[in-house]
């Protein structure tokens, strides 16, 4: 089983982007909090289609987010150099609390967290 299940802040404002495909895609990294005594940790995530368009559309630097997609890895070439690098693939996600407010939004999208929660933690 390949999923991957966190809640995070947004690092920088989610841009959208379209391939010479004609594809919706936004990539942004999340900030998650492993707590007190650990430092937060940055998650790479990509989004294609609608959900990349809805991301844009309902979230902005800080806002929190909830994702549950699988975990991709891919290999990119720059001058001449290749490298891996490891993303969540976004496939459900979740409003989370806004950048300083204590306001949730509903979740149109009927994510079921307390299930996705049960599948991470084997």
């Amino acid at each position: 089983m390949n999923k991957a299940f966190i809640k995070g802040n947004f690092a920088e404002e989610p841009e959208l982007r379209r391939t010479p495909t004609g594809k919706y895609v936004v990539s942004f990294t999340l900030g998650v909090d492993n707590g007190e005594l650990q430092p937060t940790s940055w998650i790479s995530c990509v989004a294609w289609d609608k959900n990349a368009e809805n991301i844009c559309s309902y979230f902005r630097k800080g806002d929190e987010i909830i994702v549950l997609g699988r975990i991709m890895t891919r290999t990119t070439e720059y001058m001449n150099k290749k490298s891996k690098v490891t993303e969540i693939k976004v496939e459900e996600w979740a409003y989370g609390r806004r950048k300083n407010t204590e306001t949730h939004f509903p979740n149109p999208f009927e994510l079921d967290v307390q299930n996705a929660e049960e599948e991470v933690s084997i």
